[in-house]
């Protein structure tokens, strides 16, 4: 079983908790992961995989969440997850990006980039909380700066 997470978290990493254990649930023929089905899984998670201290996304072994400026989706078409199951490490990653290609964008055209980028077609009010947070964070990690309703990278 710790094989299968640790293959699921190489493709997918940075992953939500309850999203390796659907992946690996459904690996073994099920539907429904519910409460203690999802807790007894992540139990198996290998000692060696991170967990961000923010959210508890697992990470690959090789990848530490302090370093890593990656998201998926750059290289290639929009990739379809819930923003919600995205990590905000990976969406920050994603606005400095966006931010630094565009040499300063507003926030509201910086939000609607990365629904965009992240398979999204509406800036929803949840959507907005989550992105909110990833700039936060990025601003916070001295890699983007926001002035007035204009963002720039650092």
């Amino acid at each position: 079983m710790q094989d299968l997470i640790r293959a699921i978290v190489e493709a997918e990493g940075p992953i939500a908790p309850a999203r390796l254990a659907r992946h690996v649930a459904r690996c073994h023929g099920l539907t429904r992961v519910q409460g203690t089905r999802q807790a007894d899984i992540l139990r198996l998670v290998p000692d060696d995989l991170r967990r961000d201290a923010e959210e508890h996304f697992i990470w690959p072994a090789g990848r530490d969440p302090l370093q890593w400026r990656g998201y998926r989706g750059h290289d290639g078409p929009p990739k379809e997850r819930p923003l919600e199951e995205v990590s905000v490490i990976e969406i920050s990653n994603a606005l400095s990006d966006l931010a630094q290609r565009a040499m300063g964008i507003s926030v509201e055209e910086l939000f609607k980039e990365a629904t965009r980028l992240f398979g999204g077609t509406r800036v929803t009010e949840a959507i907005r909380a989550r992105l909110g947070r990833a700039l936060d964070h990025a601003v916070r990690t001295e890699r983007l700066a926001v002035a007035g309703s204009v963002v720039m990278p650092q």
